[in-house]
């Protein structure tokens, strides 16, 4: 990864922590949960946030049915070309392509004895 991506990436996440910050000091997620139950979902510019502001809901959706939620989004088609039609790590959905990518990944290029310390 190049450090211009790493350093917008980095950017883009101290941004939502300080935009997280700035939302809950107002206490609009307290608000929203009051109002709308304890999973809702907010449009914050062209994305689509989802609230799980419930422990058992998170748990249950994060540990009981991890494998239904882990998957990525699908991609418009420029992305396909961009993301080389998800067939690196990065960009697979989440199943037998993605772990098999992984396992070659880590038998072969991240193995001990190739990686120089």
């Amino acid at each position: 990864m190049s450090s211009n991506s790493n350093s917008n990436s980095n950017s883009s996440d101290r941004q939502f922590i300080m935009d997280r910050k700035k939302l809950r000091r107002l206490g609009i997620l307290r608000n929203l949960k009051v109002e709308y139950g304890p999973l809702f979902t907010l449009n914050i510019g062209s994305c689509s946030a989802i609230f799980v502001a419930s422990h058992s809901l998170a748990y249950q959706a994060l540990v009981q049915q991890g494998a239904v939620f882990s998957d990525r989004p699908r991609v418009v088609p420029i992305g396909a070309v961009v993301n080389s039609n998800q067939r690196i790590t990065n960009s697979a959905s989440y199943g037998p392509v993605w772990r098999l990518l992984r396992r070659n990944l880590m038998s072969e290029i991240l193995h001990p004895s190739h990686v120089k310390s």
